[in-house]
């Protein structure tokens, strides 16, 4: 019964290197899978980067489109206030002559 031993040792030394080539299969595989994630990771991280910076580049001419708006309303706001004082003094104006004329009738 040593022969049937050894012939088992031996089919289980052929099963051990099969066992060893599958997983080395397995692994050269999983690596390549692992590459090609991380390679999308990397990519998809490159545009998270380029899609930021597009939009701190768009925020920061929101900033300044905002800063003239402002200026733009301080400037309509400073006007508004001249023409209420001058519909104001014209009012008066009109008042004074409209009692001028009232007197001179």
């Amino acid at each position: 019964d040593i022969q049937s031993m050894m012939t088992i040792a031996e089919s289980f030394k052929i099963d051990t290197f099969e066992v060893d080539d599958l997983l080395s299969e397995v692994m050269e595989s999983m690596l390549f899978e692992v590459d090609d994630i991380y390679e999308e990771v990397k990519k998809k991280h490159k545009d998270l980067a380029n899609d930021n910076s597009r939009l701190l580049k768009c925020n920061g001419e929101m900033i300044e489109e905002n800063k003239v708006l402002q200026e733009d309303k301080d400037e309509l706001e400073e006007t508004k206030e001249q023409n209420d004082n001058e519909i104001a003094n014209l009012k008066q104006s009109l008042a004074a002559q409209k009692s001028l004329t009232a007197q001179w009738k």
